[in-house]
């Protein structure tokens, strides 16, 4: 992959200055080289062409965090103890489950981290907007 990257960016610098006849060469030998279709070799020739350095050195945006902390380490929980589903069942079942642990005390170990809050970020990513049952004493 790394050489594909290499090749595409030698051919960005001859196609920049080419002419539209010369840009057409360019982009076979590229699809007859990289084995790419022809408007996936055009597209990475621009990709290339815009990146500074070689491609091993870009550094990608970090991703904002989803979840705050809290919410975190009660979505690990939950997840544990609803027996480690796959994210799009958990989402599924996180109403429903995480009204149940609330109402029966089940996630007392993090009863500090349960703040109305916490229980917001998880009911808006489960679709769910009904009120939980306050916790059992």
């Amino acid at each position: 992959m790394a050489a594909r990257r290499e090749i595409t960016k030698k051919f960005a610098r001859k196609y920049a200055k080419a002419d539209r006849a010369e840009k057409g060469r360019l982009l076979d030998a590229l699809v007859e080289t990289t084995g790419w279709t022809r408007d996936h070799a055009r597209r990475a020739i621009c990709a290339a062409a815009a990146r500074k350095g070689a491609a091993s050195q870009q550094q990608r945006k970090p991703r904002e965090r989803k979840y705050s902390y809290d919410a975190l380490v009660v979505l690990q929980e939950v997840w544990a103890l609803a027996g480690q589903p796959l994210g799009k069942y958990l989402a599924a079942l996180m109403g429903d489950t995480l009204e149940r642990l609330v109402q029966f005390n089940e996630l007392g170990c993090l009863a500090s981290r349960l703040s109305e809050a916490v229980l917001g970020e998880l009911r808006y990513e489960s679709g769910d907007d009904r009120p939980l049952p306050e916790a059992a004493s």
